[in-house]
């Protein structure tokens, strides 16, 4: 969407949509909502996480924005007052989600030794097909030595060796 500019008495240009001002005509894309400062934004409006945490659901449109240094190059801000209550989840759904997060923390724990993953897999040493690192390490020399134990055992039992003590006293 286009700057709706108003060129102001001082030579600055004006957004009649975002409330910016500029020295030269801007080349960015207008938003279409009011922009603010960060901090600067009247005690009103709210960003969608602080909204989540007071268990309110914002508006489909925002009431205005502020500039990030990063990308996302925008975060959005609504009006407190026009947002509305977050469902309840039914007993039935809680169930569900109780249900489902002992499964996530059962796929996450190491079956050998118990130790639980709380980053769900996102770290190196986190549980991998439900062994942690360190476990899986010792399955594998358990089955390297059970491997080379088995391949003695077939060598023994065929009898087709000589020992040759080359000890001299």
């Amino acid at each position: 969407m286009d700057h709706q500019l108003i060129c102001l008495p001082n030579g600055q240009y004006t957004c009649a949509l975002c409330k910016w001002t500029w020295h030269i005509q801007p080349r960015s894309p207008c938003v279409g909502v009011p922009r603010f400062d960060y901090g600067a934004w009247p005690n009103t409006l709210f960003t969608v996480t602080q909204l989540r945490r007071m268990k309110l659901k914002p508006s489909n449109n925002p009431d205005g924005y502020y500039p990030l240094v990063k990308s996302p190059s925008r975060r959005f801000l609504y009006d407190i007052g026009k947002a509305t209550p977050r469902r309840v989840p039914t007993e039935r759904q809680r169930g569900a989600i109780a249900k489902m997060r002992a499964a996530l923390v059962q796929t996450d724990t190491c079956r050998s030794c118990g130790t639980y993953d709380s980053s769900h897999g996102q770290s190196r040493s986190g549980v991998s097909d439900g062994y942690c690192a360190a476990c899986w390490r010792e399955i594998r020399h358990r089955r390297r030595q059970a491997a080379i134990c088995a391949w003695a055992k077939t060598y023994l039992d065929e009898g087709n060796f000589v020992v040759l003590d080359s000890d001299s006293v």
